[in-house]
This record gives structure tokens, sequence and C-alpha cells, in this order.
């Protein structure tokens, strides 16, 4: 079987674009989340009460664009990139983030986030 050319694969991607099946017909979302786990955990604390917190564990996309300046979920919230990487500004204080990091936000705090590429996903747990 002889191989495609480069020409091949111009044209018929030319050819899907002009008939709009890769035309998106909305404007992307820069920022989408889906719920991964929401409702009551309990547990037992060190001096043994038993106590039930409300947790939300979201996974995000975020494309590039402007800086979100208010990304806030309520309570304290433990923040980790899954991929892509985003400057964040947490009372004040400004940090570069790459996949891998995680970092908490305290309850009442407000983090501001700009993508750095084109797109990052962050995933959050929120305890209320």
């Amino acid at each position: 079987m002889a191989p495609l050319s480069k020409a091949f694969f111009v044209g018929g991607f030319a050819s899907l674009l002009a008939s709009g099946i890769l035309r998106s017909q909305e404007p992307l979302a820069t920022l989408q989340s889906i719920v991964r786990f929401q409702g009551p955990v309990s547990f037992h604390a060190q001096n043994g009460a038993a106590r039930q917190v409300s947790v939300t564990i979201r996974n995000w996309s975020i494309a590039s664009g402007p800086p979100i300046e208010r990304f806030q979920e309520p309570g304290l919230v433990m923040v980790q990139v899954l991929a892509g990487q985003v400057t964040t500004v947490i009372d004040g204080k400004s940090e570069d983030r790459k996949t891998g990091d995680i970092w908490a936000v305290p309850m009442g705090s407000v983090m501001a986030l700009s993508v750095k590429r084109e797109t990052a996903v962050l995933q959050t747990v929120a305890v209320q």
C-alpha cells in the first residue's frame, strides 16, 4: 500500500473545514467544570468525636484568555494542576504553577487565575 501524501491530508483537512465538520458552531467556553463527587463525608476527629463535612471534588478545564479575577469555591480548597501552567494570585501573592503542583486556598480567600498557554486542567477539593 502506497503512503499517503501530505497534499492528501492538507486537502482533506481543508475540505472538512469548508464543510463545517471541524468548524465550531459555538464559541468555546473559557471555563468548564464537571463535578466528580459532591456530598457529606464523615470522619472521627483526633478526640474521637464524629464529624461530618460537605466535600465537592470538581475538575476544571480553563482556556487561555482574560484572567479569572475570582476563582472561588466555598470553604477550604485544595487545588492541583492536572495539566498545563497557570499563574495564581492569592491574598496578593502571585505564584506560577505547573502540572503536579498542589496548594491550598484558605477559607475566605479569593484566588485570581490566568492560564499561561492554551488550556489548563485543575482539580479542586472544597471542604465546608
